[in-house]
């Protein structure tokens, strides 16, 4: 009874001539809704879901639908159309979450092993080297002391040390070697909710996950700095410019030691 709108109620009573208040004291339990049910199914043309219905949508679902990456919103939009195209009766609300539940795991499960599948085990062993947590006097530091947690810092304000440690990252990041087409079949949305879910959860939360899943989040987020770097220059050099300018200008770039640690770096990092 719930699940129906009060507005929608209003308005059928409107159609019928009954007062809608007349809705709240029908008998949602005894025969007489079962044959009164029955009979709207027979008249609208729909059937009774059954247990195989369920497997089927979510084998539609995690085949047609998940990989596009849309919200749970769109999905549960989808799921209702897909058993209205079919003349089947929608099932409850928490049965119809479970249906969901079993498909997005289905995907997942389905996707990251594909994803891990491509990956070399030298990048595996680097994607896992990111989540581990240094000790330090025989206790296990806090999870924002891994290395993935310091990748994420803010870049902070322009000086030589946020310079230095910037393109220490971007260097780490490429020897990971992960491939170039990685995620080619992925949708843009898709992988965007990858990045993001890695982004929110620290390192001791993405070691809690299945290995497939694991790397996955991992690899997505580093391949956004990757692609995204070279997007900018397949030249790979050109992005060093405004680097080496600034530092001309600045009091550092008087200081030959700072010059030659920085283009040095730049250098190395132009050539993994």
């Amino acid at each position: 009874m719930r699940e129906v709108p009060a507005t929608a109620v209003a308005y059928i009573a409107r159609q019928v001539g009954v007062p809608a208040e007349e809705f709240l004291r029908y008998d949602w339990e005894g025969r007489t809704v079962k044959c009164h049910r029955a009979q709207i199914r027979a008249f609208l043309g729909f059937r009774e879901p059954t247990v195989q219905d369920a497997e089927e949508l979510a084998v539609w679902l995690s085949e047609h639908f998940l990989p596009q990456g849309h919200t749970d919103e769109h999905v549960y939009a989808a799921a209702y159309e897909r058993l209205r195209d079919l003349g089947i009766e929608p099932p409850t609300p928490d049965r119809l979450e479970r249906v969901l539940a079993s498909a997005s795991s289905a995907f997942e499960e389905r996707f990251c092993t594909e994803i891990v599948s491509r990956l070399p085990p030298a990048t595996l062993g680097r994607l896992e080297d990111l989540l581990s947590v240094a000790t330090e006097g025989g206790e296990t530091a806090e999870p924002e002391h891994s290395g993935l947690q310091q990748l994420k810092m803010d870049p902070g304000r322009a000086g030589l040390d946020n310079v230095l440690a910037e393109i220490s990252k971007l260097q780490l990041f490429r020897q990971l070697k992960l491939p170039q087409d990685l995620f080619r079949h992925a949708a843009p949305r898709l992988l965007q909710r990858y990045r993001q879910r890695a982004a929110v959860e620290n390192a001791y939360e993405i070691r809690r996950h299945p290995a497939s899943l694991r790397y996955s989040l991992v690899a997505a987020y580093c391949a956004q700095w990757v692609y995204d770097y070279d997007r900018v220059d397949q030249a790979s050099a050109l992005p060093f410019k405004p680097v080496k300018a600034w530092f001309h200008q600045s009091k550092y770039g008087r200081d030959q030691d700072c010059r030659w640690r920085v283009f040095r770096l730049s250098e190395r990092l132009c050539t993994t």
